[in-house]
């Protein structure tokens, strides 16, 4: 559509090339001796050997007389009289039948009847050098399409949200988890009070099958030994170091002839 459209911009600009510059003159010398600013040297010497064709020249006649019959258009501002009765009658068929009626399908249906069927070059209401040939999809398809295009669209945004809610979610999940582990670590720490290792206390960690809570009394009654058992030694030393005293003291009391003869003493 696009090159139908600089194809007939690039005939009209060539139409004024030569009205201006080629039809004013009657011989090809005078042609070639003037060429235009907006032409390139060569690519003018082959318009004028162009146009100097008969077959050339016969082709722009026809064309000039056919358009003399088209005549001109009846216009009211910018637009023409035909356009102004054609939106009449569509008008007043649109009149004849309720809003639920008025479909896409009878709109189609009433600008047909109206306008009447298109000839065989281009489409009427299509744009510039729209023709028939062109493979043009109905309406009701062409909505669809956009429909289940935009749809898919939206559920492909809405996939790439959802994945990134539920990665932030994971994220948030995971630092929450390590710092109540953190908590329970130093919960644990702090009730724990792990108390100095003994012989005991190794012997449980060699042996799974003691409980912890044994270790732990086993341990208490050691220390319990090794704080009381030097009272107790020293306790008999000194009740020893007593007796001997008053053996001493009782020896040095006892008259001398009766030294001799301790047993009879006592």
């Amino acid at each position: 559509m696009e090159r139908g459209a600089v194809g007939l911009r690039w005939r009209e600009w060539k139409y004024h090339v030569k009205r201006d510059n080629y039809d004013i003159y009657t011989t090809d010398e005078e042609r070639l001796a003037l060429v235009p600013d907006c032409v390139i040297v060569g690519q003018w010497r082959t318009l004028v050997q162009y146009w100097g064709q008969e077959a050339v020249k016969a082709a722009l006649k026809q064309n000039s007389i056919n358009r003399e019959h088209l005549g001109g258009y009846h216009k009211m501002g910018r637009s023409s009289f035909r356009s102004v009765r054609s939106e009449e009658d569509m008008n007043i068929l649109l009149e004849n039948v309720s809003e639920e009626e008025r479909t896409v399908e009878y709109r189609d249906s009433c600008f047909s009847r109206v306008m009447g069927e298109d000839g065989h070059g281009r489409l009427r209401t299509w744009g510039l050098m729209r023709k028939k040939d062109l493979n043009l999809q109905p309406s009701e398809d062409a909505v669809e399409s956009i429909r289940t295009q935009l749809r898919e669209e939206m559920q492909s945004q809405f996939d790439i949200q959802i994945a990134e809610m539920k990665a932030q979610m994971e994220a948030q999940m995971e630092e929450k988890m390590a710092c109540l582990q953190q908590e329970v670590r130093a919960h644990l720490e702090r009730v724990s009070c792990p108390l100095t290792p003994t012989a005991t206390t190794s012997r449980s960690r060699m042996n799974p099958s003691i409980p912890s809570s044994t270790g732990q009394v086993i341990s208490i009654f050691t220390v319990v030994g090794i704080i009381f058992v030097p009272i107790g030694v020293a306790a008999l030393l000194a009740s020893h170091d007593v007796v001997e005293i008053v053996d001493r003291h009782e020896t040095a009391c006892v008259p001398s002839n009766m030294v001799d003869n301790k047993i009879g003493y006592i």
